[in-house]
């Protein structure tokens, strides 16, 4: 059944060549096998596959149901290499029958939005999780991208020197960084390091999960989907071209904020760019954790 072709599929050609295949796996366990798992591969049609991405476009996930298609055309595709199927069922489908056309996202909460929302985590309580607020903290104040937080290991955190080592294997480019923490972060992670109880990794899972050893990337988006706050949509990774708008509103330099954002600088900055001139990072990241703090 279609089930167990995704699993040889992520199993030989998705978790042992990709970085992070837990971003892969996550639209397979989520929308893709609940809607056809079950059944045989070579019994799946053309609009069996069209209703399952309708009903993520009607979900309002437009680029989810584009990364859905590319995951059904290459899962069947090697289900044809493997004789499961004569012809792959998502050929003829085109990006037009799924999300469309994508635009660049440019989503970025103000000053205002930013308030509003942790009102609302407030007003919220215990029903948000104080993991969560913590973690939206972290991913405003740090600026990184969620997996290089919620896969970070205790191991990584240097809370007397203050710095955070990102190892190469947790960040998008493959090379190891590091980043200046801020006293507000100080305090957060030692409150969080209480939380963990004596676990190697900084959000360590909540449950039993076959999955990860830490919490899973959606716990927190979960908690934002569900939280009242009536702002515009926004995902987590808009809360990472938040902090670099906020940055450009302190009047951090452009050079500095790239590499906060782990961002290689163009051209002969990169040259003139030796050691990441920590301290300037350490100033800002200051700044930013400043008005979070406030906001």
């Amino acid at each position: 059944n279609v089930s167990q072709l995704a699993e040889l599929w992520l199993d030989n050609a998705i978790r042992c060549r990709h970085q992070h295949p837990e971003v892969t796996e996550r639209v397979v366990r989520r929308d893709i096998i609940p809607a056809i798992g079950k059944k045989d591969v070579s019994a799946v049609t053309v609009a069996d596959l069209t209703r399952l991405l309708a009903k993520i476009n009607a979900s309002g996930r437009p680029t989810i149901s584009n990364d859905a298609l590319r995951y059904l055309k290459a899962m069947f595709a090697y289900g044809e290499v493997l004789g499961m199927v004569e012809r792959s069922p998502a050929d003829r489908i085109k990006i037009e029958h799924a999300g469309g056309k994508e635009k660049a996202r440019d989503r970025a909460l103000s000053q205002a939005e930013i308030t509003k929302l942790f009102k609302a985590i407030r007003d919220e309580g215990v029903g948000f999780g104080r993991d969560n607020e913590i973690a939206v903290k972290l991913l405003l104040v740090l600026a990184c991208r969620k997996m290089e937080l919620f896969a970070a290991k205790w191991v990584e955190f240097d809370l007397t020197n203050k710095l955070w080592r990102i190892p190469a294997s947790q960040t998008k480019a493959g090379e190891a960084r590091e980043l200046p923490l801020p006293l507000a972060v100080i305090d957060w992670l030692t409150e969080l390091k209480v939380r963990a109880c004596g676990k190697e990794y900084v959000f360590p899972a909540r449950r039993k999960s076959k999955r990860f050893d830490h919490v899973s990337p959606d716990t927190t988006w979960h908690a934002l989907r569900s939280l009242k706050h009536d702002l515009e949509h926004f995902s987590l990774h808009d809360l990472r071209r938040t902090s670099r708008s906020l940055m450009a509103d302190l009047g951090i330099p452009f050079d500095v904020a790239e590499k906060i954002l782990g961002h290689k600088l163009p051209g002969v900055a990169a040259i003139y760019d030796r050691g990441g001139a920590k301290e300037q990072q350490r100033v800002a990241l200051e700044k930013l954790a400043g008005l979070i703090v406030q906001l």
